[in-house]
This record gives C-alpha cells, structure tokens and sequence, in this order.
C-alpha cells in the first residue's frame, strides 16, 4: 500500500464513524449541520440579559443555543436574593423565574423537537398539574398545549434548601424547597414549541429539549 492510502485510511474511518479527530463524537445532529441534538436553556443562557441587581429584563430578548434562536418576554429572569439573614434556596439553586402570565421562552428558528424535560422549584412538597410549568408545541408558530406524562399531584424532592417567603397578610416563614420534573412528549412534526409560567411565578432551572 502506498504512503497516500495509509495517511487517507484513518481520516476516512472517522468520517464513516461519526466522530471528530480528537474521537470525541459528532453533537452536530442527524442531519450532519450545525444544529445540536439537545438544547439545554438554564441560567446562564440567559443571565447576560437580566440588568445587575434586577429580577427582569425590561424589554423581551433574544438569545441563541445549539444553533437555534429563541425569543425570551420580559417575564423571564432570575431569582433574585432575599434581604441579609433570609434564607435563599430558590437564588442558591439557579432558578429562572418566569412570572405570573407573563413569562415563557419559544424558538424562532425551526427544531425538530421531540421531548422537552423541565426541572423546576417549589416550596410546596407536592404539585397538582395545574401548578406546573406549561409547554405548547406544533408544526407552525400556532402553538397547541402539551400534557406532562407525570401524574398528578406529583411529589417533590428535599434540596435540602429553604426559601424565605413573605406572604401577603401573613407573617413571613422559612420554606423548604422541593425540586421537581416535568417531561413533555411533542406530537410528530413538531417545529416550534413554548415552555412559560404555571399560572403562578414559577420558578426552572433547566430547560432540555431533544430532538
């Protein structure tokens, strides 16, 4: 064999295998472009975006990951500390903060998505469905509401952290906080997608969508 051949026989071997020089292997997606096959939205995509000392953005923003864009309304920000000597379970964890009616993140840019996991935060040990992050999918940007295939209620797991609360005409308390998972399965075709608020302040941590 010629000294041509022997140099061309291993680059050819990484090409049919998938895999990049280093041997690592190709997170580009099926399709062989730029575009990841999961997309994980958490604090610090969006972090850049919230002004210093502030819970929201004034304005929506748009942000890109894994080679798609995403379109963020100023009801998305982050979980701002408590005052000294209150606990902050919900700040020390990461959270994303999506307000009341007002908070949701959706991609401007086509995915073919197929799954989105949401980890969220509650003060609450268990969850009915109707107090958990809400996901819309569907072909075009008119979006259709996806059911989570957890049951309801749904228990959530000690962090073994505790947030102040300060109810409105009540007397403030320490809350533990519990973490929770929310999985979506997207119908068929699905292209675009939303994940936003539960009706409440909602508070996630991480955002996985695959294709």
């Amino acid at each position: 064999m010629n000294k041509r051949l022997l140099v061309l026989l291993p680059i050819a071997l990484l090409t049919l295998t998938g895999c990049n020089k280093d041997g690592s292997k190709d997170k580009s997606g099926d399709d062989g472009g730029d575009v990841a096959s999961e997309i994980v939205i958490d604090k610090s995509v969006i972090s850049p975006f919230i002004p210093e000392g502030k819970t929201y953005n004034s304005d929506p923003y748009n942000f890109d990951v894994g080679g798609i864009s995403f379109n963020a309304t100023a009801g998305v920000g982050l979980k701002s500390a408590e005052g000294t000597g209150k606990t902050n379970g919900l700040n020390e964890l990461g959270a994303m903060q999506f307000k009341k009616a007002a908070g949701v993140i959706k991609n401007t840019t086509e995915y073919p998505a197929t799954k989105i996991v949401v980890e969220w935060l509650a003060t609450y040990d268990s969850e009915e469905s109707k107090y958990w992050p809400k996901a819309n999918a569907g072909e075009s940007t008119t979006l259709s509401a996806v059911t989570a295939s957890e049951s309801s209620p749904l228990a959530g797991t000690d962090t073994g952290k505790q947030q102040h609360v300060e109810p409105q005409g009540k007397d403030p308390f320490e809350a533990k906080v519990y973490s929770y998972v929310s999985t979506f399965n997207l119908p068929a075709g699905t292209k675009y997608f939303s994940v936003g608020d539960s009706g409440g302040a909602t508070y996630i941590t991480k955002i996985t969508i695959t294709k």
